[in-house]
Order: structure tokens, then sequence, then C-alpha cells
């Protein structure tokens, strides 16, 4: 069976207020970031499905996501991706994943995710950096059973891919 790659990133910047937490929504310029982090992701992966927190900025930044696939890949409201979701969870949920897919989500979630699903610490500061998006691609013969199979950072110009074997 071939990998199935997962592509981890971070919503779009927010506005600083709203109502609440999960009602903030993109900035123009979080907007325009996620248009950019979509088409480089279009670059290396074509996702079977798009999974989104169900706070407002992820949910805006999927359908950027779509978007750049002409709305042809659906995008999912996965309740798991939330800030404060369970790393674990979602690692447990990710093994019975069948396609390769975009997870849409949030710090600190998104630095635990990737130590839990890759064994690949990323710093709080790294990772909440709008850009870099890491790649994790399943290996089940391996311990920790996926790992990281590329970050991209759509931001450096040229854009800089950095591929892990």
């Amino acid at each position: 069976m071939a990998p199935k790659p997962v592509v981890v990133m971070r919503h779009g910047e927010a506005e600083p207020w709203a109502g609440s937490d999960p009602e903030r929504r993109l900035t123009k310029e979080g907007r325009d970031q996620a248009e950019a982090v979509s088409a480089s992701i279009r670059q290396w992966v074509t996702p079977d499905v798009i999974f989104a927190s169900p706070y407002a900025r992820a949910q805006e930044t999927g359908r950027i996501v779509s978007q750049a696939f002409d709305s042809l890949v659906p995008l999912e409201t996965l309740p798991m991706l939330t800030p404060e979701g369970d790393p674990r969870a979602v690692d447990r949920w990710c093994d019975s994943l069948d396609r390769s897919a975009v997870l849409v989500s949030h710090m600190p979630l998104i630095g635990h995710l990737l130590q839990v699903l890759a064994g690949h610490s990323m710093a709080v500061g790294t990772a909440n950096a709008f850009g870099l998006v890491p790649c994790v691609s399943e290996e089940r013969e391996t311990t920790p059973r996926w790992r990281l199979a590329w970050t991209a950072r759509p931001f450096c110009e040229p854009e800089v891919v950095e591929a892990f074997r």
C-alpha cells in the first residue's frame, strides 16, 4: 500500500477580536496567506479530502484550500482539530484514515500533533509562524508509524521545500 500523505496546516492570520475565539475570522492578510499556502500544497500533493476545525478561521482556510483544487476536494469539519484538541486522539483517528488529506488546525495542537505522529519536535514559535507546511507520510512498519516527509515554506523566495528520508 502506498503511503498516504497528510498535510498539516495552520489557519491564516485571524482577526484579534470577535465575540468568542471560535468566531474569529480571517483577515485579508490571512486569506492571502491561505491562498499562497494552498498553491504550494497543490504543487506537492492532491488531497482526497480537507478536514478543518469547526472554528471560523479554520473553516475559511479550508474553503480556500478546496478552491485551489477547483472545489473538487471536499471540506469536512473535524471537531477534534480545535486548539485544545487531544493530539493522541487525532493520531488514533489518522490511523483509520484511508485517504490523503489536509488538516487545517491551530496551535498548540499542530505542534503537539507532529510530535505524536512523527516524533518530530516543532517549536511552538516555528509552527505558529503561518506558512511552515509539514507533510507526514504513513509508514506502517516503523516507529513512530508516521514520518515527516517534507516541509514547505511558501513565503520564502524562492519557495523552500525540504524533503526528509
